[in-house]
């Protein structure tokens, strides 16, 4: 809701009434005694102390997250040999290796290009991705 600044919005992406997030932001509040938004005509922005919480808060579920992807694929280890041809390594495979390689940090990934149709079991190849009849 913070990104939001709007309660509707936010209501809308939790799956809860506009009504239900203003009692559980006003709740917090309470709780935690201190304002966390300042509340505008149709509008809510964050205060400093909320935002202060907020960048807390959204670093330890990025952090939180990377290290369940890390537990959850700890034991994913190898070599994977892809081949493909030059343009399409360049333009859609490559950009998308670093995030491959950020979820599975024990696999090797080799990348081999060339314009031949080669089958699976030549050059030791996992994976070819080939254009042709």
């Amino acid at each position: 809701m913070a990104e939001k600044g709007a309660i509707s919005t936010a209501a809308k992406l939790l799956c809860l009434t506009p009504s239900a997030v203003s009692h559980r932001i006003r709740h917090l509040e309470r709780e935690l005694n201190l304002p966390l938004f300042t509340r505008l005509h149709r509008k809510i922005t964050l205060t400093a102390e909320g935002e202060r919480l907020f960048r807390i808060i959204t670093n330890s579920f990025d952090l939180l997250s990377k290290e369940l992807l890390d537990l959850k694929h700890q034991g994913v280890v190898g070599r994977l040999t892809l081949y493909s041809r030059p343009s399409f390594a360049q333009a859609w495979l490559a950009p998308r290796l670093g995030d491959f390689l950020d979820r599975y940090p024990g696999i090797d990934v080799c990348l081999s290009t060339g314009n031949d149709l080669i089958q699976l079991d030549e050059l030791g190849v996992d994976i070819a991705i080939n254009f042709g009849p």
